[in-house]
């Protein structure tokens, strides 16, 4: 009769560690993915008025990456970002939606020019859109308040070719 008890009594407790390291499980294997696309190889230049700016991104190319971008991020590294690869150039607009971090928004026409940027954008807003002035194919995000740091402006140039030519 005591082992029955005592049976009863470890039932919700394993249940209960099982649930745990399940969880942790999912934890950790996120944490792994998102450490692995955010290691990518992919780089990228910004020609400014007076030097080259580059930058490790990762690559948005599909209708989940787009809608996904850096949801849910706490930080990016200093000089990373997500380049959005667009199949067409067109008038874009993004919100923050699930957005945790300020972003600088780069709004960048198929020829590589920089047509505008949204700067310091508030985090988790599903109120404000941002848009570009012109039709663009690419969206650079980075972190809030980086285009001031480096002198990245409207006008500048982006050479992606290198992330281009391996995708």
């Amino acid at each position: 009769m005591n082992s029955k008890k005592n049976l009863k009594d470890i039932k919700p407790l394993a249940f209960a560690l099982l649930l745990l390291i399940f969880i942790v499980s999912i934890v950790f294997l996120t944490q792994i993915r998102r450490k692995s696309a955010s290691s990518s190889e992919n780089s990228l230049q910004i020609l400014t008025a007076d030097k080259i700016v580059e930058l490790s991104v990762e690559l948005a190319q599909t209708p989940e990456e787009w809608r996904d971008g850096l949801m849910y991020r706490t930080e990016i590294c200093e000089n990373c970002g997500m380049l959005f690869i667009f199949p067409d150039e067109t008038a874009r607009s993004f919100w923050m939606k699930n957005t945790l971090i300020s972003l600088d928004v780069l709004f960048i026409t198929s020829d590589g020019k920089i047509a505008n940027i949204a700067a310091e954008t508030a985090p988790n807003q599903t109120d404000t859109t941002y848009k570009s002035t012109e039709k663009v194919k690419y969206v650079l995000e980075v972190n809030g308040g980086w285009c001031k740091q480096n002198a990245v402006e409207a006008g500048d140039s982006v050479d992606f070719s290198d992330v281009l030519s391996d995708n």
